[in-house]
């Protein structure tokens, strides 16, 4: 019989998401790029989370017009805009901010790839967060599914780069190897 995991028992409880907060206390830009080009991405593909409801509509996505003129993630969304993209709000971008941070961290650790369950490690970590949800109350479950849905992006985006990686290592010691061959020959 196989265990279950805390986090896909109650993934309202596990993420500590409390009810949603309009505030847009002491915004800071983010470092990491992630966050700048996937909020948009996550909104547009994952459209079922505020769809039919306006009020999960409002706290998720919002107009350029509407944004503050120094959100570093606006500028970078509109200079690639070509009419189908789609903004986020500040809070939504700092939740994932916020989650990109831990997750960045996480992965800074080289142990991370030796971890069988590293995928479990780094939900357990993300649900010790304090995060506001910024969906309406009948849908508060959503947010915990952007936020699965945003680690799964990152988790096959470092796969992809740690495969890439390796396999330049690889090659490289391939072609050495082959050049080694020819002199030798």
């Amino acid at each position: 019989m196989s265990q279950t995991k805390p986090w896909k028992n109650s993934v309202q409880d596990y993420f500590n998401i409390s009810a949603a907060d309009t505030s847009i206390d002491s915004f800071v830009n983010s470092a990491s790029p992630y966050p700048l080009w996937i909020c948009g991405y996550l909104m547009k593909t994952r459209d079922s989370v505020w769809k039919d409801c306006d009020a999960c509509k409002n706290g998720l996505i919002t107009k350029y017009e509407d944004l503050p003129l120094d959100f570093v993630s606006a500028e970078y969304t509109a200079s690639r805009n070509y009419g189908g993209l789609i903004f986020v709000t500040v809070n939504f971008f700092k939740i994932i901010r916020l989650v990109e941070s831990v997750i960045s961290n996480f992965f800074e650790e080289k142990e991370h790839i030796y971890v069988t369950n590293c995928f479990e490690k780094l939900m357990t970590q993300l649900c010790q967060l304090k995060i506001p949800n910024p969906c309406c109350k009948l849908h508060e479950e959503s947010l915990p599914y952007l936020i699965i849905e945003y680690v799964q992006i990152r988790f096959h985006n470092e796969s992809k780069r740690f495969r890439n990686l390796y396999l330049s290592k690889t090659r490289t010691d391939m072609n050495f190897n082959l050049k080694m061959y020819r002199t030798a020959s």
